[in-house]
């Protein structure tokens, strides 16, 4: 796994930063565990607890895990034999982090995945499956991406992308109203 953050999408490098740095103001210490995962890195976690020794880590295959596709981190608290021990600390993280239009899998209902946030505009139903409607895989998903360097997000450009509260962003829109459409929601 790799906490190499040049690998995300640059929307999503950009909002790791600002969640860093207000963590950081609120005396929160946070490090991040894990960013993109490699087909081969997917492979082997899926296998932990199946063919390989160990506890099962996750419950998908490359390329459904939004971690093979750049737009999702994992998290722990950086205190040495703390790091999963309090669930304040994921609540107080996910309030900053869903503010900056992430996506937390604490909410999520069949599968809690607390330490884990994924850009919630790329991943409608918490699902890669319009990123790989769109854009078949994660190669070609990261071609479209350029190098990001000229990204320079404030929070208000980038609750402008992910929409804030009851207001989603036109992208979100269209996208649930394809699904409505088409018989998904």
């Amino acid at each position: 796994m790799s906490r190499d953050r040049s690998l995300l999408h640059p929307v999503v490098r950009a909002a790791v930063e600002r969640l860093e740095e207000e963590c950081r103001r609120q005396e929160i210490k946070l490090l991040i565990t894990d960013c993109t995962r490699t087909m081969a890195e997917q492979k082997a976690l899926y296998a932990k607890g199946r063919t390989q020794p160990g506890e099962i880590v996750t419950n998908v295959q490359y390329p459904n895990s939004a971690h093979n596709w750049g737009v999702a981190i994992d998290f722990c608290q950086n205190i040495r034999g703390q790091e999963y021990s309090d669930p304040a600390f994921f609540q107080n993280v996910a309030t900053i982090a869903k503010h900056l239009g992430f996506a937390w899998g604490g909410d999520w209902k069949a599968f809690v995945d607390m330490p884990h946030l994924e850009w919630a505009e790329f991943m409608p139903n918490n699902s890669t499956a319009w990123l790989r409607k769109t854009y078949g895989d994660p190669v070609t998903f990261r071609e479209t991406w350029g190098n990001g360097d000229d990204l320079d997000m404030t929070k208000e450009q980038l609750l402008s992308v992910a929409g804030t509260g009851d207001q989603p962003s036109e992208w979100a829109r269209e996208a649930t109203e394809w699904a409505k459409t088409n018989g998904i929601i």
